[in-house]
C-alpha cells in the first residue's frame, strides 16, 4: 500500500505542475495557445465551476492531495485516508466528466487536460482496485466461517455485519 501512496503522490505532484501550467496558458488570453486545441477547451464555458478556473480548482486540490498522501506517510493515519479517499472518488468522478466534456461535447483535446484527468483516473483506479481487493479477502473470509456458498454471499455479509455488533 506505501508504494501506491507514493506512486498517487508522483502523480499529484505531476498533475500541481501541469494545472499550474495550464491556468497560466488560460489566464494568458493568447490565441493559439498551443498546438493543439487547448484555447478551445480553456476557454470554454465548462472551464470554470462557481466562476473558478477549473485549472485553478485543479493545483488546489492535487496540493491538497499531495499534502494528505504526505501526513499518510509520515503519520500513518487512519483518518487521512479516509480523507484520500474523498479526494480520489471527488477526483476521479471530475476526470471522467471533464474527459467526456473534451470527448464529445468540446470536440478539442487539450494535452495538459487530458493527461492530468487520464493520470487521476488511473490513480483512482488502482486505488479503488487495491481497496477492493481487501474486502473481497474479508468478504470471502467470513463467507467460509458461515460455510455459505456462493449464490449466499450476502448472507455471509449480514452475519459479518451483525457479528462486528
Amino acid at each position: 500500500m506505501k508504494k501506491l501512496y507514493w506512486f498517487i503522490l508522483i502523480i499529484s505532484l505531476m498533475n500541481i505542475i501541469l494545472s499550474a501550467a495550464a491556468y497560466g496558458k488560460s489566464q494568458s488570453h493568447q490565441s493559439n495557445m498551443c498546438a493543439l486545441q487547448c484555447d478551445a477547451v480553456l476557454s470554454s464555458s465548462y472551464s470554470k465551476v462557481l466562476g473558478f478556473p477549473v485549472a485553478l480548482l485543479g493545483v488546489i486540490s492535487f496540493t491538497l492531495l499531495a499534502l494528505v498522501l504526505w501526513y499518510i506517510l509520515v503519520f500513518k493515519s487512519p483518518a487521512a485516508e479516509k480523507i484520500l479517499l474523498a479526494f480520489l472518488i471527488a477526483g476521479f468522478i471530475f476526470a471522467i466528466r471533464f474527459l467526456y466534456l473534451q470527448a464529445f461535447v468540446l470536440n478539442a483535446f487539450c494535452p495538459y487536460c487530458v493527461v492530468i484527468d487520464t493520470s487521476t483516473v488511473l490513480a483512482g483506479s488502482l486505488y479503488f482496485y487495491s481497496e477492493s481487493r481487501k474486502y473481497r479477502s474479508k468478504i470471502a473470509r467470513f463467507a467460509r466461517l458461515a460455510n455459505c456458498t456462493k449464490s449466499s454471499k450476502i448472507n455471509a455479509i449480514c452475519y459479518y455485519m451483525k457479528w462486528r455488533k
